[in-house]
């Protein structure tokens, strides 16, 4: 009998904890996320206000890109079912993106290149390797996106 209630309590627990951590753990996310996001958005002041708006585009471009990638994640995610599409309504927002960057396409500064770096930094690294993985997932990610809709 101690046993049981000793399993229900457990089984209770467990389902209360993955209840609560399902909905807290995205707001939670987004405070531990906000510290660099807040970064960002001083640079980009800094900048707009001494004129460097080239930068601040490049930066959006990069955003934009990760962005995009971000959707193919989505499309591919086994896990979609989650947060499922409600019908082609949702198509607006994507699709504005991706007419975006279908009639202004943007090339990211190749990371494959030494000269993307700085000087001292291991093109050997585990780093590098990494970084310049990421782009190319990213750009394959990217390009599957703006394939998809302008089908």
């Amino acid at each position: 009998m101690k046993s049981a209630v000793s399993l229900i309590s457990l089984v209770v627990v467990f389902f209360v904890g993955l209840k609560l951590g399902f909905y807290l753990a995205p707001s939670e996310f987004i405070y531990r996320d906000a510290q660099y996001k807040s970064a960002i958005l001083a640079f980009e002041i800094k900048s707009l206000k001494s004129g460097n708006i080239d930068m601040i585009i490049e930066s959006k471009e990069i955003n934009l890109d990760a962005e995009l990638a971000n959707h193919g994640r989505y499309l591919i995610s086994n896990l979609s079912w989650l947060l499922p599409r409600r019908s082609n309504e949702d198509d607006r927002a994507i699709l504005s993106a991706v007419y975006y960057r279908v009639e202004n396409p943007y090339t990211s500064p190749d990371a494959s290149k030494p000269g993307f770096w700085k000087s001292g930094v291991d093109l050997d690294s585990a780093f590098v390797e990494q970084t310049i993985q990421g782009q190319k997932e990213l750009e394959e990610l990217k390009g599957m996106v703006l394939d998809n809709y302008t089908r």
